[in-house]
């Protein structure tokens, strides 16, 4: 018997996951929607044998509540289930210790493998987060300091004003960031790179 947490904040999402691992894995199911909601409800945790969780927790980062788990709960399996599927985060999941990881644009069959491959004790990595630690993007000295800036939430103006350039010059950084993370929108940079620098 596996008792397993979904936490995921879109509720049909959450039901087809819960679908999913009622069928693999029989036994204990929770769907909660955010970190709050799991925290709010004072339950004991400990017996928690697979936690189902996105990148995007609300006002939680993801990679800070993984880290969460790994010291409280270390015999307990995560599986990110993601819409986040951008170069860099193969390494990323495997540096947080995560072993079980399915781009949520992948056919639905990659996360019924995940599932099979959590019962047996074995990792998957959906395509999408294979082997890429060698596509992991660098990034030059000046482009982290642009990064921490405005993970900090300092506008263009002041970014370009700390680091005594131009705003043309941030936005540059910025651009080349964003392309580096796959994302087209600031709030998704900025969470994508919680815990990086």
């Amino acid at each position: 018997m596996t008792n397993t947490v979904i936490i995921e904040d879109h509720p049909l999402m959450a039901e087809s996951i819960a679908g999913k691992v009622r069928e693999i894995l029989p036994g204990y199911c929770m769907i909660v929607h955010s970190i709050e909601e799991l925290a709010a409800g004072a339950r004991d945790m400990s017996k928690v044998d697979l936690w189902i969780i996105d990148l995007e927790l609300g006002k939680t980062s993801a990679w800070d509540f993984i880290e969460h788990l790994r010291a409280e709960h270390p015999d307990s399996d995560i599986l990110l289930y993601t819409m986040h599927d951008s170069p860099w985060i193969g390494s990323r999941i495997r540096k947080a210790g995560v072993r079980l990881a399915v781009s949520k644009s992948d056919p639905v069959g990659n996360l019924d493998s995940a599932l099979r491959a959590f019962r047996k004790g074995r990792s998957f990595y959906s395509p999408s987060f294979a082997d890429q630690s060698l596509l992991t993007p660098a990034f030059t000295s000046r482009e982290l300091d642009v990064l921490r800036l405005i993970t900090e939430g300092l506008s263009t103006a002041q970014a370009a004003d700390r680091l005594g350039v131009t705003e043309n010059t941030v936005l540059t950084y910025r651009k080349s960031l964003m392309a580096k993370f796959g994302v087209h929108k600031i709030a998704d940079l900025m969470t994508l790179s919680r815990g990086l620098i």
